[in-house]
């Protein structure tokens, strides 16, 4: 797979993996700290950050390319600062406008937390790394190098 190719493909998995990384954060969230008050663990909530981690993983830690954790962190990081710009430049914080209603508290937690700027931060020091950037090698097969004693008997006399 030539390099052009094999950051395109990236490209798409990061644009792709995304937004299911955002969606799974933010249910899972939502859903963990909703259940909190009655002490009892929501099934969906616990199974959705498991599955979102999982995909971060794939995102961090996969061979294909680095451009896809490349647009994750980039994302992620972006939205995790707009609260801190907002204080400095005296704005108003993103508004939760295009987010589901069901996903606001998860979006707000993280938000503010600064979950979304640890899971950029993570995502862009994954693909900082520059063995990601290089080609994976083919394996190189090796023989074993007959000695120089091949044509002599094993007991000499």
């Amino acid at each position: 797979m030539s390099d052009v190719s094999r950051h395109a493909l990236g490209a798409v998995t990061g644009v792709l993996f995304t937004p299911l990384l955002a969606l799974g954060l933010t249910y899972g969230v939502d859903r963990v700290w909703a259940d909190w008050s009655v002490q009892s663990p929501s099934p969906a909530g616990v199974g959705s950050l498991i599955a979102t981690g999982l995909l971060g993983g794939i995102l961090a830690a996969s061979r294909l390319s680095p451009v896809a954790s490349l647009i994750g962190g980039l994302a992620f990081t972006l939205l995790g600062l707009a609260p801190t710009v907002s204080l400095l430049l005296d704005a108003p914080v993103l508004d939760p406008g295009p987010v589901p209603s069901f996903l606001v508290e998860g979006y707000r937690l993280l938000l503010y937390s600064g979950g979304f700027l640890v899971v950029g931060v993570l995502l862009l020091t994954a693909s900082c790394l520059p063995s990601r950037w290089r080609r994976p090698r083919p394996p190189v097969l090796t023989f074993p190098q007959p000695s120089d004693d091949v044509t002599r008997p094993m007991y000499r006399e």
